[in-house]
């Protein structure tokens, strides 16, 4: 059993790539960041080559925890009826 849970591993690695992490979201933040720290959502998202989906289910909470949200962007979190769809770590 444990040969076929390595195998079944091996295969979706090779088709989809490693799992994202939390440290792969920072890294790709620090290259994609502007002047003053703001990065869009939709940026970070492309450039970990992830669905929308993808994305908000792994790193919403991580976000709402370790990064201020920005009014703007193209897509990222809606709340009371505002788009905040660019970050900046918090200090």
């Amino acid at each position: 059993m444990n040969g076929i849970r390595q195998l079944f591993d091996e295969y979706f690695t090779k088709y989809f790539g490693r799992p994202k992490t939390y440290e792969d979201l920072d890294k790709v933040y620090d290259i994609i960041k502007d002047d003053i720290g703001y990065a869009q959502i939709k940026d970070l998202r492309e450039q970990l080559g992830m669905s929308l989906e993808q994305f908000m289910s792994i790193f919403r909470d991580y976000i709402l925890q370790h990064y201020e949200l920005i009014s703007g962007g193209k897509e990222g979190f809606v709340q009371r009826g505002v788009l905040y769809g660019i970050i900046r770590r918090k200090r």
